[in-house]
């Protein structure tokens, strides 16, 4: 089987007459799709980027429509250290790989002019968001940029990411230094990295925060993304629970915090790694380090470039290619970088951020 007989498959013989357009920093994708549903529900999330720009750069089509491939020879993609289950399976070929998305049956064929995805595709649209928002990382990683497993937000040119592994509250943090009118959202997760010119730049992707309701409780300009039963609801769980839920919220960046509130790209100066814990009885510490002498916090910043990648011939990446931590060192080398250690205080760290963020862009 090759790339044409999965293109058909997916492809199928529906009519495309719904269609999006966005420019994601230098970048133009088309999405076309036979729902209008969702074609409304993907402008209502990219609004900030939708362009009437007619030369797509990569086209996306998102079909509608049940799909049964389930009798081909799918390889489980591995996950992450710590993580259980089966999350994706694929198949590679020559300019192609086909993605399998076992929870919601989602297939995915990505090459390097684009994608197609076919199935529940409006039930499932945070996972077509996703695949938009692949298009860009594949562009900006063939180019030779570096993907981090970061968040950040800026103060006027001058980025601050925030880096840590699953589940150690770079997003929360991160959302907390946007309780400072005068920064910016700049991305969250996923951050790109280029050393060019004397500088870092750091570029964003078009992903809204995704925060379970522990963060929001926590944050009082969240507040308004609960209702009032469904607040109590949570402020009756132990924290430990709220903690570890799996409900999530996407943050409307720019209806929490105001318009002028995004960007796109900026100046990387800051690191900071989140290595605290939530049982620790020691204080919050803040300090710099030299990540060269520490490659076990270097981990929390490398982020493979995972399944929907392929390189600039169109060919998927195996899946146990190792990440080259001497190209982040080098990358990161300018940047002022700080552990963040001891007991889980956001609003500690919050001020210590906003500050050194404001010394640092002055």
């Amino acid at each position: 089987m090759n790339l044409d007989y999965y293109s058909q498959q997916l492809r199928g013989d529906f009519t495309l007459s719904h269609r999006l357009t966005l420019k994601i920093n230098e970048l133009t994708v088309l999405i076309e799709s036979n729902s209008a549903d969702l074609i409304d529900s993907l402008t209502q999330y990219f609004r900030p980027l939708v362009t009437d720009h007619t030369q797509p750069d990569k086209t996306i089509q998102a079909i509608e429509g049940a799909i049964d491939l389930s009798d081909l020879k799918w390889t489980d993609w591995p996950r992450e250290t710590g993580k259980a289950g089966r999350k994706e399976a694929f198949i590679d070929g020559d300019g192609y790989r086909l993605v399998h998305k076992v929870k919601t049956g989602l297939c995915m064929l990505q090459t390097l002019d684009g994608a197609i995805i076919r199935g529940a595709c409006t039930a499932n649209d945070n996972q077509v968001i996703n695949v938009v928002n692949a298009q860009y990382l594949n562009h900006r990683q063939q180019q030779g940029d570096q993907l981090c497993h970061a968040a950040a937000c800026q103060l006027d040119d001058i980025a601050a990411a925030f880096a840590g592994f699953s589940g150690g509250g770079k997003s929360t943090l991160m959302l907390h230094c946007l309780g400072a009118p005068e920064l910016k959202y700049l991305s969250n997760d996923r951050l790109l990295i280029e050393k060019t010119e004397g500088r870092v730049l750091a570029r964003g992707i078009p992903k809204l925060p995704r925060v379970n309701p522990g963060t929001i409780l926590n944050d009082e300009n969240l507040h308004s993304m609960l209702s009032d039963d469904a607040r109590r609801a949570y402020e009756a769980l132990p924290t430990s629970d709220l903690w570890d839920l799996e409900d999530k919220y996407d943050v409307m960046v720019d209806e929490i915090y105001g318009t002028g509130r995004l960007s796109g790209v900026g100046t990387l100066g800051l690191l900071f790694i989140l290595n605290w814990e939530r049982t620790s009885s020691t204080p919050t510490e803040i300090h710099q380090i030299n990540l060269s002498e520490r490659l076990d916090l270097l981990a929390a910043v490398m982020k493979s470039p995972g399944p929907f990648y392929v390189d600039r011939a169109g060919q998927p990446l195996n899946p146990n290619t190792s990440l080259d931590a001497t190209a982040y060192l080098d990358a990161l080398e300018t940047v002022s970088t700080y552990e963040i250690s001891g007991r889980v205080d956001f609003q500690t760290a919050q001020l210590a951020v906003i500050k050194l963020l404001k010394r640092y862009s002055a």
